[in-house]
């Protein structure tokens, strides 16, 4: 299950949702996934996954977002594998003043993406 998936958009903002990632057995799943994408915001939403969950799920994925400042701010995380991940470069994206509850993993700096690169390839070539 994948809630918002931003590829290459600019100056978008994503404020005070509630995410519920669901759990889907052999499947990975995410509240927000940003590529190559500029100038976005990132506030005030909180991102749910079910207690007792094994398969990976994601709250936010920040994925080569290296041009204009981006911001990740006032966000709740709970019940996660992984709270926050970001892969590749990402300068001037700014991570602060979040609230992490009960995840596996509050933050993971991943260098690079081929993990997720591969499934959305897969995701793209599976769809009617």
């Amino acid at each position: 299950m994948h809630s918002v998936t931003g590829n290459g958009f600019s100056f978008s903002t994503i404020d005070e949702n509630d995410f519920n990632i669901p759990h889907y057995s052999g499947y990975v799943s995410w509240g927000c996934y940003i590529l190559g994408s500029n100038g976005f915001e990132i506030l005030k939403n909180t991102f749910d996954g079910p207690s007792n969950n094994s398969d990976p799920n994601f709250g936010v994925i920040i994925n080569k977002s290296d041009i204009s400042p981006k911001i990740c701010e006032n966000n709740i995380f709970s019940n996660l594998n992984i709270a926050t991940q970001t892969e590749e470069k990402n300068e001037a994206l700014q991570i602060f003043c979040n609230q992490y509850h009960n995840n596996n993993i509050s933050w993971y700096i991943n260098p690079d993406s081929l993990m997720i690169i591969s499934i959305l390839k897969e995701m793209a070539s599976t769809q009617i």
